[in-house]
């Protein structure tokens, strides 16, 4: 759960606690999106792009509360559009 994945980015270098962030993101809104594959969702793609609605956010948020531990706002993707910004509000969240 949320424990292994704070464990796991405590050891790492920043830029692989990056990296490991974003591979959630895009796994996670893959997920949502019903891909079966996370490369299908590039980083910096718009949500907007991606066809996300506002059952989409909820649900990616939901996952991604799951995954950290963390209690995410409902208006994430919005004020985070794409899956790097939304890896770098999570990285500054997990502190």
């Amino acid at each position: 759960g949320s424990h292994m994945l704070r464990d796991r980015l405590a050891g790492l270098p920043r830029a692989e606690r990056t990296a490991e962030l974003v591979r959630l993101v895009r796994t996670s809104t893959a997920t949502v999106l019903g891909h079966d594959d996370p490369k299908a969702v590039r980083a910096t793609t718009p949500f907007k792009e991606l066809g996300f609605d506002s059952l989409a956010a909820v649900r990616l948020r939901n996952l991604l509360n799951a995954a950290t531990g963390l209690r995410l706002p409902s208006t994430l993707v919005f004020d985070h559009p794409n899956a790097s910004a939304v890896a770098g509000f999570l990285d500054a969240e997990l502190g």
